[in-house]
């Protein structure tokens, strides 16, 4: 399972220097700013667990194609309660979205010999890792495009932030988060086994301590990092 937190209120605000001062006009620029935001995060998590089942399938394993999880499809990978309801839930009641695509089948037992051992931290790592990929693309092309007060230079700055917070928050070493997936091989083979077979409860779980302890944390590296592949600070343009 992979949990994402996203930064749709910051999305949220970035037309109103743009609209007019009709009432009208900011509420259709305001549910199309939601509706891009949603989109962002959607195709985000999409790639995030696309990835983890092609690395899957390069190691010897091809579950998440015989899944049919290897598609842009969204229907293939939302979870009714993770991708839908929770989102939405907090999106209304906290002003950011918290949630989660269904995991991507993986089977290690199928992976070549030599990757029997590392193979599963492989492919959780190949999630945050496509993450940072499309940050530093978007980020490339708003250093490029110079475009820092305009929609198309803050919408880039919103994925780039989005893609960071999902690999930096996906990189929790906290099961079932992809962190534990990366650090499993290296414990003792018990524990590491108990890693990768975290089942729902341990995610809630995992996912309070995240939510209640290290939010604020998460938020700030998030920030820095951001800022640091777009070259300006984003929280001041995101507004937050």
């Amino acid at each position: 399972m992979d949990v994402y937190e996203g930064a749709v209120d910051g999305c949220c605000r970035m037309p109103y220097g743009m609209a007019s001062t009709s009432s009208r006009r900011e509420d259709t620029v305001t549910v199309l700013a939601i509706t891009i935001a949603i989109a962002l995060v959607l195709y985000s998590i999409i790639l995030h667990e696309i990835s983890h089942g092609f690395i899957a399938e390069r190691l010897g394993d091809p579950t998440a194609r015989n899944a049919g999880r290897l598609t842009l499809n969204p229907l293939k990978h939302l979870d009714p309660i993770g991708s839908v309801i929770l989102p939405l839930v907090t999106f209304f009641a906290f002003g950011f979205i918290i949630g989660w695509a269904l995991p991507v089948p993986v089977d290690p037992r199928r992976f070549a010999p030599r990757w029997q051992r590392f193979g599963f931290a492989l492919v959780g790592l190949a999630g945050p890792a496509i993450n940072m990929v499309i940050a530093v693309l978007c980020g490339t092309a708003f250093r490029f495009l110079g475009d820092q007060h305009g929609a198309l230079g803050t919408l880039l700055i919103v994925i780039v932030y989005l893609n960071v917070l999902l690999a930096i928050f996906n990189l929790m070493p906290l099961p079932p988060f992809d962190g534990s997936r990366i650090l499993a091989p290296f414990m003792p083979r018990a524990i590491g086994r108990r890693m990768d077979e975290a089942g729902m409860g341990t995610a809630l779980i995992s996912l309070a301590v995240v939510l209640l302890l290290l939010l604020p944390i998460l938020r700030h590296v998030t920030m820095f990092v951001a800022s640091f592949i777009v070259g300006t600070d984003v929280a001041a343009i995101l507004g937050r």
